[in-house]
Formats: structure tokens, sequence, C-alpha cells
């Protein structure tokens, strides 16, 4: 960004999250709680927000979805870099925000960082309402 120095808040500060296995291939491109949790090269960890928010009638584009948010709460503390903390220990997993609708189910490095409650509602669907 040109205008860096007179945009404090379009800053961040470092963060050691882990690049995406699946990187440019990656289908999750545009859900901003993925984008925040792994880094995927050319792409910033976090997503603009999108002026129209919630009334965005360009939601469903992809292309769209890839550049800007709408409305989600993004930890910047996610649950990636709170595994990483000295004081965690590797007992303590965090829900995962998909509950039992994970992708990542069968992926051991995903569930000893998760775990998949089946009463659990996504995090997806909670900012839906």
């Amino acid at each position: 960004c040109s205008h860096k120095d007179n945009e404090p808040h379009l800053t961040h500060e470092v963060r050691r999250v882990e690049k995406c296995p699946l990187d440019k291939s990656c289908k999750r491109l545009g859900d901003p709680y993925h984008r925040a949790e792994y880094r995927h090269t050319d792409l910033p960890d976090f997503l603009f927000p999108c002026r129209d928010q919630t009334h965005c009638t360009q939601r469903s584009a992809e292309h769209h979805r890839i550049k800007y948010s709408h409305g989600e709460q993004v930890n910047i503390n996610s649950s990636s870099n709170a595994s990483r903390n000295d004081h965690a220990t590797s007992t303590e997993q965090t829900p995962c925000r998909y509950g039992s609708r994970c992708r990542d189910q069968n992926n051991p490095q995903h569930c000893s960082k998760y775990s998949h409650s089946s009463g659990q509602q996504p995090l997806s669907q909670r900012f839906d309402e």
C-alpha cells in the first residue's frame, strides 16, 4: 500500500501463521476465517471490508469474496496462534468453528488443534443470523 503511513487501520502486527497447504489452488480463498488462519502467496492475510457489508450484491461472486469481507468478526488472535503460545499444552483443543461440518476432520494436524462437537453450530451460520 502506498499510503500505509496514513492508514494505520490497514496495518496489523506481524503474525506467525502457516502457509496454506493448497496455497494458490485453495478453494477457500474467499473465507475470511481461513485467510486469517493461513497465508496464501500474493494475498493479504486479512480481507478488506466491503463498503456494502451485509447489503452487498456481489457476496456470491468469488473474485469479490477473495478481496472483501462482509462483516465477519475474525479474531486476529486465532486459535492457530494460540496453539503456538508457550503456555499452551498439546492437550488443549479449541472448538472448530465448523463443528461437525468441518471438512478437515480427517486431517490429524487439524484435529490435534481443534475439537469437533456434533452439537456445535458452525461459526459461518452464527454470523448469517
